[in-house]
């Protein structure tokens, strides 16, 4: 068998004689650490590649278990730190989640009113999960929910 290298056709032996030369040798951009630049138009290459269903999975398969480089170990608590604060100071992108939404909540109980600016904002003053606001809104129900709070939209 042999391999093509710019039309010329090669021989095992040629080809083994050429592996034996590279032997212990570095590629010149081993260990070179490289600028932000150069990362930024690496990735620039990468972006839009759409891959297969089965390349996906090949890639996820290949990182589960013991083959994942953090299989066993945990974060120190200094990195966990570093990892949390990043995560805290940076901006959420433009248009990314939803947009809270405003709501009203009426006690019937007690004959009162309260707006809140947030279903969750709500939840966390009822001591109620949120889902369970989001679904009485999103089924519009007309029940009182616990026979006392009634939510509407603003």
């Amino acid at each position: 068998m042999s391999s093509a290298i710019l039309g010329k056709i090669l021989t095992k032996e040629t080809r083994a004689k050429m592996s034996d030369s590279k032997t212990g040798v570095k590629h010149p951009m081993f260990g070179l650490k490289h600028s932000d630049e150069t990362i930024k138009k690496m990735s620039e290459k990468r972006l839009g590649i759409k891959y297969s269903e089965q390349i996906i999975e090949k890639f996820s398969k290949a990182k589960k278990g013991e083959k994942n480089p953090m299989f066993g170990k945990l974060h120190s608590e200094e990195t966990r730190v570093k990892i949390s604060s990043s995560i805290a100071g940076r901006p959420r992108p433009e248009g990314s989640g939803r947009p809270s939404q405003n709501i009203e909540v009426i006690d019937i109980k007690n004959n009162i009113t309260t707006r809140y600016e947030s279903i969750s904002s709500a939840a966390l003053a009822l001591n109620i999960d949120k889902s369970r606001i989001s679904r009485y809104l999103a089924r519009n129900n007309q029940k009182f929910y616990k026979n006392q709070y009634a939510f509407k939209k603003v």
